[in-house]
């Protein structure tokens, strides 16, 4: 398996702030981003930019909290990010 490349740990970490919570941090944070694998930064890197996407949405008014787009992009990120805190 290949793993994830310096490319997408820099995109990784310059979009993460989407998924912030005041209360629990930065899910992200609770994993070794080193040991992803190609294909799982790529799904946590398209999630990531499409919730960037609906929050540029909900800042012109559009609800996008029930939309196909919010809800993958949600389990790309989350789906991923709970495969490897299992793994630890």
């Amino acid at each position: 398996m290949k793993t994830i490349t310096d490319k997408q740990i820099a995109c990784i970490n310059k979009c993460k702030s989407v998924i912030d919570n005041k209360e629990n941090g930065n899910a992200l944070d609770r994993i070794d981003i080193t040991q992803l694998t190609c294909s799982d930064a790529s799904k946590i890197i398209g999630g990531l930019l499409s919730l960037i996407k609906c929050n540029r949405l909900v800042a012109h008014g559009c609800n996008v909290s029930h939309s196909p787009v919010f809800l993958k992009a949600l389990d790309d990120v989350f789906d991923t990010i709970d495969k490897y805190q299992q793994q630890a």
